[in-house]
């Protein structure tokens, strides 16, 4: 390639110039754009992990509660723990606070919107023909819990799961 023929020239031509300003600014865009995306998919992946982390703080606060309370009394909206020591604890939530003893738990502007905790009776795990043969076989001690749970924006995630009672459950299977 020979390139004498720019040794003559005094510089760019207009159209040479419209054509790199038009090339540069296809480029920024681009890179703007990328740059811009990015930053709100973090900041979405950031909050969807604040509510994860205030979804995973009420199940843990509720399981180990619920898990080792020696006596549980449930309410419309309160659950009041006794533990083996006789230390009682009430949990609260109402004005879509979560409280333990009057106390807020709640954290960064999260709002738990629903939570229930229901006594259930499951099925004890065994071979489906004995389960046939006699009447259901049922395991006592057991709390169905259901968050849900939302931020400042409305945006929510929910979870439900089972608590085993490990005293109801010993006591009353024998």
């Amino acid at each position: 390639m020979n390139l004498s023929y720019l040794k003559n020239n005094k510089g760019l031509t207009i159209t040479e110039l419209i054509v790199t300003m038009g090339i540069s600014a296809i480029l920024l865009i681009f890179i703007i754009s990328g740059s811009l995306f990015i930053k709100n998919y973090l900041k979405k992946q950031s909050q969807k992990s604040k509510i994860f982390e205030e979804l995973s703080f009420v199940l843990s606060e509720l399981d180990n509660t619920i898990s080792n309370g020696r006596e549980l009394v449930l309410k419309n909206d309160s659950l009041i723990v006794i533990s083996k020591s006789g230390l009682q604890t009430t949990y609260t939530w109402m004005n879509k606070r979560f409280m333990r003893n009057s106390h807020n738990l709640s954290t960064s502007g999260m709002k738990i919107d629903s939570l229930g905790i229901h006594k259930i009776r499951l099925l004890k795990q065994a071979n489906s023909t004995i389960l046939n043969q006699k009447k259901k076989i049922t395991k006592s001690g057991a709390y169905e819990l259901f968050i849900k749970i939302s931020d400042s924006e409305n945006r929510t995630d929910s979870l439900k799961t089972i608590i085993i009672n490990n005293y109801e459950n010993v006591k009353y299977s024998q």
